[in-house]
């Protein structure tokens, strides 16, 4: 476990465990907020973060959208059409394309934080 005074924390977010069992986020600048829920008696800790969807999510909606494809062909009794299915073109790479624009389009919405309690966060009270 390692200790980390919040003017050498580099990340966005600390967070604390409030008293439902729930993480709560704080911003690491808030030193108020952090003061007062350590003033609380809360052990305040980094964050790990991660995207709720990141880029193997988008291999896999390309990968289902093949198989949508190549499944409705053969529903219709034209399994020879995905002969004539070139995913490697142009045209299916702004599939992907667009599946990455919107993604990035959720901004920080698609952040995700989870508790770091091998990191406690000190604050000079």
């Amino acid at each position: 476990m390692k200790r980390i005074n919040i003017k050498n924390y580099k990340k966005e977010y600390v967070c604390y465990i409030n008293d439902y069992d729930e993480i709560e986020l704080i911003g690491s600048d808030d030193l108020a907020t952090i003061k007062e829920m350590i003033e609380e008696g809360h052990t305040i800790y980094g964050v790990l973060e991660d995207k709720v969807f990141k880029e193997d999510f988008v291999e896999d909606c390309v990968e289902d959208i093949k198989h949508g494809f190549e499944c409705h062909a053969e529903e219709y009794g034209y399994p020879g059409m995905n002969d004539n299915i070139d995913y490697d073109s142009e045209a299916f790479k702004k599939v992907k394309e667009s599946i990455q624009n919107f993604i990035e389009s959720l901004g920080g919405s698609n952040d995700i934080y989870f508790i770091d309690k091998d990191t406690i966060i000190e604050v000079e009270l």
